[in-house]
């Protein structure tokens, strides 16, 4: 049989910047040529979102960000995802999110593997007074 792509995350931990920057740290076993594919945020539960108090916003799980990789088999690569709006406001609002990161990798070969892991995301550190 041959190797499945099973990409994963290298750390559980995620830290965002300022600007809504994610660095996650994407490895791929070294029996793989390479991995290919995306990795997309979503926070575990359903949310909601917007600070505004509407009757008609609806709870629901949300994409916080997204983004393609390609990493060479046996090595570890860094994917910068940018948060989108919304995933801005809430990780702004709540400072630390429970998150759900779904890896969807294929090899060279057409096979594909997917893999869920719950990861912590951290609201970007405060910056105190300048001097």
């Amino acid at each position: 049989t041959s190797p499945i792509p099973d990409a994963e995350l290298a750390s559980t931990t995620l830290q965002a910047s300022s600007s809504g920057a994610v660095s996650i740290k994407v490895s791929c076993p070294a029996a793989e040529s390479s991995c290919s594919g995306t990795v997309t945020l979503r926070t575990s539960g359903a949310v909601i979102a917007s600070a505004g108090s509407s009757a008609k916003v609806k709870a629901r799980v949300l994409t916080l960000a997204s983004g393609s990789f390609s990493v060479p088999g046996g090595a570890v690569k860094t994917v910068t995802l940018h948060l989108s709006a919304k995933g801005k406001a809430l990780l702004a609002r709540s400072h630390v999110l429970r998150i759900r990161a779904t890896i969807v990798a294929h090899d060279p070969a057409g096979a594909t593997h997917t893999t869920q892991t719950t990861v912590t995301l951290r609201a970007p550190k405060a910056k105190h007074g300048k001097r």
